[in-house]
């Protein structure tokens, strides 16, 4: 039977060689995790993974190429008709191994005679053909056609789509599955935090000083790979910010975006795309998922959107025009669930086609009959948090869909330590800060609290001596190499407020050579992503202008297009920090000398430049 492949849920991917597909990793095997695996562009692999091993056994199956509309032939008849290996291999588009099978063959005919596959219809491929493009015979017309799909039916990519989770490390992560990239990101996505056990291992890595570059994460990579206009680091902080994660849900098949890394503070879309704010589509103040995923299983708290969360957990917008989401099993629904029911369609205004007009007075009568309390827990897991519920009233709440209160109910992992709360209720707060919440309000030593447990956070981590405790908060294992980085780490903004310049030539001591510093009277160990991200970082304005009136550093990216401003840069770095080792005599001549030197290398780099390289040459 064919099987059909949706590109747009990448089970797996296109090896792209002249348009042809060359499907590998297809012996049988028992007990196999993987196979039938295809690349991408070259350096992407995708396989089909069931959710447990299997047993594959299709050698010698010699009636599913006939069934699946492909032609057997048999070795010694390709042997006679004299069909040439490349033949096979670029146009009929079997599996390599069985290629290598028929080559195996030629060379010593005493071997068993096999067969293979000649898979002759539109876009089919496989093994035993059993595979088929949706669309086209090319892996680009495929591509092409799936990125035009997703853009003018986003509607129908929730509907047919599935939430992506992580099978790595299973966990309690409430109703939203975990993204593997929520792995060691300084939050808890798991119920006793196991998503953030040993992470002070990587916070705490040290690279070679001479021959690597530290990526913000604590990965290394090698120093050659430093401002070369491509990213290396998972986190992309080893380039200039040339390209915005938000454009990570237009592309169809990107490894950068795929292995994506989310910098401090942001959330992650699933799809490489970071968010600063996980609830920002309650106000709509800044950038939301493109993906949905920051609204999923709470759709209808959407700010201007009347959205309906479906089974899946992904979000239905009905538009104008269009018809509303149907729920089939509406009609048989316990009393949790209809009391749910009614307060989404009260949230949504009647998102549902059943909802009967439940808005205004007479749904408030219904969810009072129905609900068996005044709060109303939506949805029944924890969202935002593994321990963190929403709680809702039977009106709206006067912020608009938002929930009255949140429930914090489970474990809370503070440091090294522990702590259990049970059915503690606060308000709800718009600009929910959970990480705040935790460390404010539940993992601070107490002596008297609700709960029964006292909290005494541990202040140990490894490489003690290479971390800091800056933050004076519960989480003491903070690399020292974030102090002044442009990135605030503590919840009190303490790992970047003004340092003296011995603190920062301790803190940025392995890594100065990568980093930049404002001036002498403002020194700093700036992250290279924030040179030219159009956010100032240094009073200046040096981090982002050509001087302070002079060309934007956001206009003169390095790249892989432009990579030839990359040496500019590095040499941009360095010059901050020779300026910095002057004495006040020098800093006068000294400055003169560091921005010339400037000058004269992006001068012999691009001698046609306009009139802000003319004043620096005289400057």
């Amino acid at each position: 039977m064919i099987v059909e492949l949706l590109v747009s849920v990448f089970l797996f991917g296109l090896w792209r060689v002249n348009s042809e597909l060359y499907l590998h990793n297809t012996n049988d095997v028992f007990d196999i995790e993987s196979y039938d695996c295809l690349r991408v562009q070259s350096s992407l692999v995708y396989c089909l993974r069931p959710r447990e091993p299997i047993d594959v056994t299709r050698d010698s199956d010699t009636n599913g190429c006939e069934q699946n509309g492909g032609r057997l032939h048999r070795f010694s008849e390709l042997r006679t008709k004299n069909i040439s290996l490349s033949t096979i291999l670029h146009h009929w588009r079997s599996s390599l191994e069985r290629v290598e099978d028929y080559s195996r063959y030629l060379r010593d005919s005493s071997q068993s005679d096999g067969f293979l596959c000649e898979c002759f219809h539109q876009g089919s491929f496989g093994k035993n053909c059993e595979y088929r493009l949706p669309i086209g015979e090319s892996v680009e017309e495929t591509l092409e056609w799936q990125l035009i799909m997703r853009m003018k039916n986003p509607r129908k990519v929730q509907i047919h789509g599935d939430v992506i989770c992580s099978e790595t490390l299973q966990c309690d992560s409430g109703v939203l599955c975990l993204d593997w990239r929520e792995i060691c990101d300084g939050f808890q996505h798991c119920l006793e935090g196991k998503d953030e056990e040993n992470c002070d291992l990587l916070e705490m890595n040290q690279c070679d000083e001479e021959e690597e570059y530290r990526c913000m994460n604590g990965m290394c990579i090698l120093d050659q790979f430093f401002l070369d206009g491509e990213f290396d680091c998972l986190d992309w902080s080893d380039e200039m910010p040339f390209k915005s994660s938000g454009k990570c849900s237009l592309e169809s098949v990107s490894e950068e975006c795929d292995d994506h890394l989310c910098p401090p503070n942001e959330w992650s879309c699933g799809d490489g795309q970071c968010i600063r704010d996980r609830l920002a589509f309650h106000d709509y103040e800044f950038l939301t998922c493109q993906s949905g995923r920051d609204q999923y299983f709470i759709c209808e708290t959407h700010a201007e959107k009347k959205l309906w969360t479906m089974s899946n957990g992904r979000c239905y917008d009905p538009d104008e025009g269009n018809e509303r989401c149907e729920e089939s099993s509406a009609a048989n629904h316990s009393e949790v669930e209809q009391c749910e029911y009614l307060l989404k369609c009260s949230l949504s205004e009647d998102a549902e086609k059943d909802c009967h007009r439940c808005d205004g007075p007479g749904c408030v009568e219904k969810l009072r009959k129905v609900c068996p309390s005044t709060l109303i827990r939506y949805p029944q897991r924890a969202i935002v948090a593994p321990f963190l519920f929403f709680l809702f009233k039977y009106t709206k709440n006067r912020r608009n869909n938002l929930p009255y209160f949140v429930l914090i109910n489970g474990t809370i992992r503070c440091g090294d330590s522990f702590i259990t709360v049970i059915d503690e209720i606060i308000p709800f707060e718009a600009d929910l800060n959970v990480r705040r919440l935790m460390e404010d309000y539940f993992c601070q030593p107490v002596e008297t609290s609700s709960w029964s447990e006292l909290v005494q956070p541990h202040r140990e981590c490894h490489r003690a001596n290479e971390s800091t405790d800056r933050c004076e908060e519960w989480n003491p294992c903070m690399s020292i190499t974030r102090i002044r980085d442009g990135w605030w780490n503590c919840l009190n903004l303490e790992d970047e407020r003004e340092r003296t310049s011995m603190e920062i030539e301790k803190s940025c001591a392995g890594v100065r050579r990568d980093r930049f510093r404002c001036s002498v009277e403002e020194p700093t160990c700036l992250s290279v992503m924030k040179i030219g991200d159009k956010k100032t970082d240094c009073l200046n304005r040096f981090d982002e202008l050509w001087f302070e009136n002079g060309r934007e550093f956001s206009s003169m990216n390095c790249n892989d297009r432009t990579n030839d401003k990359c040496s500019f840069f590095r040499q941009y770095i360095d010059e901050s920090w020779r300026s910095a080792s002057m004495n006040k005599s020098e800093i006068s001549s000294g400055q003169r000398i560091t921005f010339r030197s400037y000058c004269d290398t992006f001068w012999d780099l691009h001698p046609e430049e306009d009139e802000n390289l003319l004043k620096c040459r005289h400057w």
